[in-house]
């Protein structure tokens, strides 16, 4: 392992113990063998604890972290402060990565600041369409405030980041799009990358979880929008805004579809998605 950095995984872990095991089991799998496991309990009421003590016995790399519940980007933050590697893989419980994936990112270690790979969408019935709508994209701080959301989002745990670049934190003010702000604060610095099209990562759909997860994120976005507007400067702030208004609009045409075919929950959803774009422009006169 001494031409391996090493990596540190972090897991945050609230209330979803029955994924926990086939999650730790992918990093156990990693054909890339230097790496820490940190499981973060974000005050879990289940049995999380239980099942963590478990991977702990079985391999000295997992470690275990318990604290108040403060939400996920409390328990990520608190990984973080933990870890002791030089590359850092964001992992929530619920989602699992391939067991090559250290291995492929390692190559790309010397000359990038993060490595990122495509990413495949999965349930309890197997594997879904594929969902990837990143790819061939430039990353820039300035697409990333321009387009997230629009035109592209990544999940976090496609990626594995140089830990050296993590000025700032998870903002804990946030409950929702606090990815959003990690990407951005992380690409101000222009870190080199690199994006493989390869299905490294993989994401849980859970219609319960998603509803949940989608309304939170709406509830949040006004707020994280005034966030991000505030730090822009003022060519940034005009494209900001063109881009939510059209955005707005999208939201617009999308809710006319869905009131005709009468899907309540996707309506319920799309109409709250047009409030948020519509108060925030509105606050400028938009």
């Amino acid at each position: 392992m001494d031409n391996q950095p090493l990596i540190s995984v972090i897991v945050p872990c609230y209330n979803q113990a029955q994924y926990l095991d086939e999650c730790l089991q992918s990093v156990l799998h990693q054909t890339y063998q230097n790496w820490e496991c940190i499981i973060v309990n974000d005050g879990s009421p289940d049995n999380t604890e239980e099942i963590a003590q478990k991977w702990i016995e079985e391999d000295s790399r997992f470690r275990y972290l318990k604290k108040e519940n403060g939400g996920l980007s409390s328990a990520r933050n608190a990984g973080i402060e933990a870890s002791t590697g030089q590359w850092i893989q964001f992992l929530d419980c619920d989602d699992k990565i391939a067991s090559s994936k250290f291995e492929k990112a390692q190559p790309y270690f010397d000359h990038n600041d993060v490595i990122i790979s495509n990413y495949q969408l999965f349930d309890d019935t197997g594997y879904q369409e594929d969902y990837c709508n990143f790819m061939g994209e430039k990353l820039s701080y300035e697409n990333l405030v321009l387009r997230w959301d629009v035109n592209f989002s990544i999940p976090i745990h496609c990626a594995i980041f140089r830990k050296s670049l993590i000025k700032k934190k998870f903002n804990e003010s946030l409950k929702a799009k606090e990815d959003w702000f990690f990407w951005l604060d992380y690409f101000i610095q222009e870190p080199n990358y690199i994006i493989t099209d390869e299905r490294l990562a993989y994401y849980r759909l859970s219609q319960k979880t998603m509803t949940q997860n989608i309304e939170l994120m709406l509830e949040n976005e006004e707020r994280a929008y005034s966030i991000i507007y505030d730090r822009l400067d003022d060519q940034l702030k005009k494209s900001f805004f063109t881009t939510r208004i059209h955005y707005k609009n999208s939201a617009i045409k999308s809710l006319e579809i869905l009131e005709r075919t009468n899907l309540n929950l996707n309506t319920k959803l799309a109409s709250k998605r047009y409030k948020t774009l519509d108060s925030f422009l509105r606050k400028f006169g938009l």
